[in-house]
């Protein structure tokens, strides 16, 4: 399992999806791609967590990274 996922988990009162990277030696080989695909969907990435806005873009990360 590369990722965990939950859904409307809430930050500044607004619902977004916490993708959880667990997969730490996948992550790191692809840390740099990783950047740029959240740079390009909005999304911000810190550590091993992935703040998603919305389930459109959560959907475009599953098919990405899976």
């Amino acid at each position: 399992m590369k990722f965990a996922i939950t859904k409307n988990h809430f930050v500044d009162n607004k619902s977004i999806n916490l993708v959880l990277l667990v997969d730490f030696k996948f992550w790191a080989q692809n840390e740099n791609e990783l950047k740029i695909w959240c740079e390009h969907n909005n999304c911000i990435h810190k550590g091993m967590v992935v703040l998603i806005p919305n389930d459109i873009i959560l959907s475009l990360f599953i098919l990405r990274w899976t």
